[in-house]
């Protein structure tokens, strides 16, 4: 059973150097949640250059028939969003419907960023949207 926390986000800019993402947090166990759920007032931003490709992996496999296969396995890299933050490479501006916060930062902005980054080493693209819910 979910805690009824959510948040989304959507890309409002994008240019070579970097992603600007829109998002809004809201609590489904609040009457007003529809409202925070379409506000968007919050912002992330995320220089290109910060995004961390995953390692790739090659094998050749072969098989009890005598025939060879190149297997091709992505795994996640470490990212270390501290020095991200520190450096200016992420930046967020809370929701006003935010409710909990990190040394400043809004805690779903902090999970959004985390779900992009992640996305993002899965296949390699920037998402356009994401939704959490918690």
């Amino acid at each position: 059973m979910s805690m009824g926390y959510a948040a989304r986000c959507r890309i409002k800019n994008e240019n070579e150097a970097e992603v600007v993402y829109e998002y809004a947090c809201y609590n489904l166990n609040n009457d007003d949640y529809e409202l925070a759920k379409e506000s968007f007032c919050g912002l992330i931003t995320i220089k290109k250059n910060a995004f961390v490709e995953p390692e790739i992996h090659e094998k050749i496999k072969r098989f009890p028939n005598g025939k060879k296969e190149l297997m091709i396995k992505k795994v996640k890299r470490e990212v270390d969003y501290e020095t991200l933050f520190d450096t200016g490479q992420i930046t967020v501006k809370n929701s006003s419907y935010c409710w909990k916060t990190i040394s400043g930062f809004d805690i779903m902005a902090l999970k959004l960023v985390w779900k992009i980054f992640s996305i993002y080493q899965d296949n390699s693209l920037i998402p356009k949207s994401i939704a959490i819910d918690y």
